[in-house]
């Protein structure tokens, strides 16, 4: 099996930052930021701003970058889950690698697909398609790990089992250690 993680609520909790970046950017409430923002695909999000992707990375999250969090029992998901990972998210590559830089995550990925790397983000397939192409793999043997209805709705389009984190999906997982054990539980399925 094969594995495509979301970032944002899934291996860290940046949610925090992220209203703090759109509140500078753009005076943006956090209902707004809630209802409108929250899990969209950031060249959208940067697009209706009015900013740029330089601006939102380079000068402003990168004074918030501090307050993103790492999720409990992420490096354990990912230290245990088998066969080839690979990141999906819809924040841009600039923003991702300082992420991920911050935690010591990117060692864990074969491949990052990120936003502004194909034409749509999440909840179209795209990212979830090139990610499954630059794994060499199969649709049929991959497994989406989201926690928003984009995430789920992209792996579905793309073909790909999914397990919502907090959110339904083909599984449905409370915590990091249920998406371990729904994890195990699909290894073992699968031989």
């Amino acid at each position: 099996m094969n594995y495509l993680l979301d970032m944002d609520g899934v291996l860290v909790d940046s949610k925090k930052a992220w209203f703090k970046t759109f509140r500078e950017l753009g005076g943006i409430s956090r209902e707004e930021f809630e209802n409108r923002f929250w899990g969209r695909d950031l060249e959208a999000n940067i697009e209706d701003l009015g900013t740029t992707s330089r601006k939102m990375c380079d000068s402003v999250l990168t004074r918030y970058i501090r307050e993103i969090e790492l999720m409990p029992k992420a490096l354990d998901l990912l230290s245990a889950l088998p066969g080839k990972k690979a990141l999906v998210t819809n924040t841009t590559l600039r923003c991702t690698r300082d992420i991920l830089r911050q935690h010591g995550l990117g060692g864990f990925f074969d491949v990052v697909v990120t936003s502004d790397q194909v034409e749509s983000g999440k909840p179209n397939p795209a990212m979830i398609e090139r990610a499954i192409a630059e794994l060499a793999a199969e649709p049929d043997d991959t497994v989406l790990i989201g926690d928003s209805e984009e995430d789920i709705q992209a792996g579905r389009r793309a073909g790909c089992l999914t397990i919502g984190v907090g959110v339904p999906g083909d599984y449905r997982a409370d915590s990091l250690e249920d998406v371990l054990r729904i994890a195990r539980r699909l290894e073992t399925e699968r031989r």
